[in-house]
């Protein structure tokens, strides 16, 4: 796989991250959608890294790249990316509840379809999650 085709894949995570953050924050905690955006929320996080590993991976292992042609932020021996955890705890007191904090968050007309694939993405975790709980008893 090419860094580029990475980089593409880290863009998506890390915008989906964001939205489900954005997602999460308009649900009630209490809710059964929290529970299902928090692991869909995890996924994303846990997929997020694995691609970082990844792209690191084919950095540092592929000799013909000069450290010229890899940006400032891409560097390996930039470790500003990779001192962070490789996952954020399913709640993070930074970014839940915002709108105790006042700041009101709209979406872009541009995310309707990404909300749509969300809604769908919702759906097929409720249905796992009730096979499951089904399964355990």
């Amino acid at each position: 796989m090419k860094v580029g085709n990475i980089d593409g894949a880290i863009y998506y995570y890390k915008k989906s991250i964001a939205f489900m953050e954005l997602t999460r924050d308009e649900v009630e905690e209490g809710d059964h959608d929290y529970v299902i955006i928090d692991l869909q929320l995890s996924s994303l996080k846990l997929s997020l890294s694995e691609a970082v590993s990844r792209k690191t991976e084919i950095i540092s292992g592929d000799q013909n790249v000069s450290l010229k042609t890899i940006p400032a932020d891409h560097s390996p021996y930039n470790r500003k990316s990779a001192d962070s955890p490789s996952y954020l705890p399913l709640s993070s007191n930074q970014t839940s509840n915002k709108k105790e904090q006042g700041a009101a968050v709209k979406l872009p007309k541009t995310e309707f379809q990404t909300r749509e694939e969300l809604v769908t993405c919702i759906e097929e975790l409720r249905k796992l999650v009730s096979f499951f709980l089904g399964k355990n008893k």
